[in-house]
């Protein structure tokens, strides 16, 4: 069973790839009954996509995996 830090330790490696693609540095992660639904972090400037931030782009990933 992880901990909230180490689900927070996965937002935060996703928030450090946004900021290694030139993005603002924010990372999320969807987590159910300790399980990982979906992660993502801020692509708006790569996606040339104003609504390609993280929490946005981590609900569109969990939509499609749980339908």
């Amino acid at each position: 069973m992880k901990t909230d830090e180490q689900w927070m330790a996965l937002a935060i490696q996703q928030a450090i790839l946004a900021e290694k693609i030139k993005e603002v540095p924010v990372g999320a992660v969807l987590v159910q009954d300790n399980k990982l639904i979906a992660s993502a972090h801020n692509q708006p400037i790569l996606n040339n996509d104003p609504t390609a931030h993280a929490e946005i782009q981590l609900l569109r990933q969990a939509g499609k995996k749980l339908e």
